[in-house]
């Protein structure tokens, strides 16, 4: 994401279509991050003309929205997606927000006791962004029938979580030892604990 070429688009390209083959929910929000930044660092530090970046979008989503485009032929013909919001979630957890809130415990209190060190730091925002948008698909997609109940939606903020996770680790253990260091990281065991 740093420095937009040729070359950067198609490995990324290509490790995207490695993510879809593995499980396409989390290389789906995965795109919807990773297009418009694409184009923003682009435009903004390299100065690309518009016909270039348009390549560069090619060479990127082309073989991804294949793979994607293949798969979903593939379970097209017996399963369909439906909009319904909470609806798999409310089968596993009471509370989706307490669980929820659960969940983000430790990334959120390092993300706001350390929250100098977010800024350009691209790893921490992407797997936040990424994360935000898997949610999303979770919290609002399903499969229709006796699909309804397997959450595979819910794979992509599972993912997403995990880099979320590990990014946030990579904050907290970087920081000398202090008053929040101890408090997110008492977060950090409690959370493991859970």
């Amino acid at each position: 994401l740093s420095a937009p070429s040729t070359r950067n688009a198609a490995l990324t390209s290509g490790l995207c279509v490695l993510s879809a083959v593995i499980k396409p929910s989390y290389a789906i929000a995965l795109l919807f991050v990773l297009v418009p930044w694409y184009c923003y660092i682009a435009l903004k530090t390299t100065g690309m003309s518009l016909l270039r970046l348009v390549g560069h979008i090619a060479i990127l989503l082309g073989p991804v929205i294949g793979t994607l485009l293949i798969q979903w032929l593939l379970i097209a013909s017996y399963t369909a997606i439906t909009i319904a919001p909470f609806g798999v979630w409310s089968l596993y957890s009471p509370n989706p927000v307490a669980s929820l809130m659960l969940s983000l415990a430790f990334p959120l209190a390092v993300s706001i006791l350390y929250r100098g060190c977010w800024r350009g730091n691209v790893g921490f925002v992407l797997a936040w962004a990424v994360f935000a948008v898997a949610l999303m698909e979770f919290i609002l997609l399903a499969e229709e029938g006796v699909r309804f109940n397997h959450a595979n939606f819910l794979w992509g903020p599972c993912m997403a979580l995990y880099l979320v996770f590990l990014t946030c680790a990579d904050v907290l253990f970087r920081q000398a030892m202090s008053v929040r260091f101890l408090l997110a990281l008492t977060v950090f065991i409690l959370a493991g604990v859970t």
